[in-house]
């Protein structure tokens, strides 16, 4: 009431009351009831400016305490309509916490990769079969990854979930919709050598996923005398017919970083080379930030996970909404003439 008081005496001084039949506590009531609503439309208006630059405030100085986790509630970013708890937000906010200072430990190791996924799809994913009227896919994955991020999979799980996470979800989701052949390749040459195989069995490959590490002028392989690299004229080392084996409506899909960031880099070279559309990001991704759609050919999505803070983190682990993380996309479309369209 102290304040209401002093507000009173700013904005109503005590000589000011009209002498009047109207008795003095009514009026006092009256000017309480303005100064309360003051007070009201100011609280409000802090709120709202808190309540809009909070998370952007949070997004640099998400730190691992439970006030974090009580933001996210309070803030409603994990809502009602979505299935997911801030129980389920806490176990992925701890299990990232601990991420950051380790990587995640897999359910299951293997000799390979293709040793991994013949033993959770079968041989079929490992060759292609003649008889399946489904597209046909070739996803083929450097064997050289120092850094683990073409991990076949990172299971964290939990009590009542898993979360999935490497190339695993994606191999999970495209075996659905298409007949997949899976192969680890050691050099550059072997992208030729894998369509000319398929092609020798009559199989015209629609999609071609090639998964590996790299920049705007390089893919990386087992050492560098067998990588795939653009030369002083910026064309690569691939024989002419390379990817004449390919359905004629095939695109081919490149996931190694930044392979999308240059005009006329490693991604326009492979497009004029093979006459066909390369999809490729234009900055870092990982194998959690790519999305491959079901149909065909594939329509990939690369997020740039590069900017996410822990918060951007934990809420893309939830969901994997690629529509509500659009500003991060850095898909880049090339074609045949050397022209291209980017998401950034």
């Amino acid at each position: 009431m102290t304040i209401i008081k002093s507000l009173k005496n700013i904005f109503c001084p005590v000589n000011t009351y009209p002498t009047t039949a109207e008795r003095r506590d009514v009026k006092d009531k009256r000017i309480n009831n303005i100064m309360l609503n003051i007070l009201f439309i100011a609280t409000v208006g802090l709120a709202f400016k808190l309540y809009s630059t909070y998370p952007a405030y949070l997004f640099n100085k998400f730190n691992a305490d439970d006030h974090a986790l009580n933001v996210i509630n309070s803030l409603n970013i994990i809502n009602s309509n979505e299935p997911y708890s801030i129980e389920r937000a806490t176990d992925i906010y701890l299990a990232n916490r601990a991420y950051h200072v380790a990587p995640y430990t897999p359910s299951q190791t293997f000799a390979s990769i293709e040793a991994g996924v013949k033993h959770e799809f079968g041989d079929s994913a490992l060759e292609f079969d003649t008889n399946d009227p489904r597209p046909k896919l070739l996803y083929l994955v450097s064997d050289n990854d120092p850094s683990g991020a073409l991990k076949l999979f990172d299971t964290v799980d939990f009590s009542a979930y898993k979360i999935e996470k490497g190339i695993y979800p994606l191999i999970k989701t495209l075996n659905k919709s298409h007949d997949l052949r899976f192969k680890v390749i050691k050099k550059a040459n072997q992208i030729c050598e894998e369509i000319a195989i398929a092609a020798n069995n009559n199989i015209k490959i629609s999609s071609l996923i090639v998964a590996a590490h790299g920049n705007p002028s390089r893919i990386i392989f087992s050492k560098p005398s067998v990588d795939l690299t653009l030369n002083a004229l910026r064309q690569i080392s691939l024989n002419k017919n390379c990817f004449s084996g390919l359905d004629p409506k095939a695109e081919i899909i490149l996931q190694p970083c930044q392979t999308g960031k240059e005009k006329n880099g490693i991604a326009s070279a492979i497009a004029i080379k093979s006459k066909k559309i390369v999809w490729a990001p234009k900055s870092s991704i990982t194998s959690d930030s790519c999305d491959y759609s079901s149909n065909s050919p594939i329509r990939p999505i690369f997020i740039d996970i590069t900017n996410f803070s822990l918060f951007h983190k934990i809420l893309f682990d939830l969901n994997k909404n690629f529509t509500a993380f659009s500003r991060f996309d850095s898909t880049c479309k090339f074609y045949s003439n050397g022209s291209n369209t980017c998401s950034l």
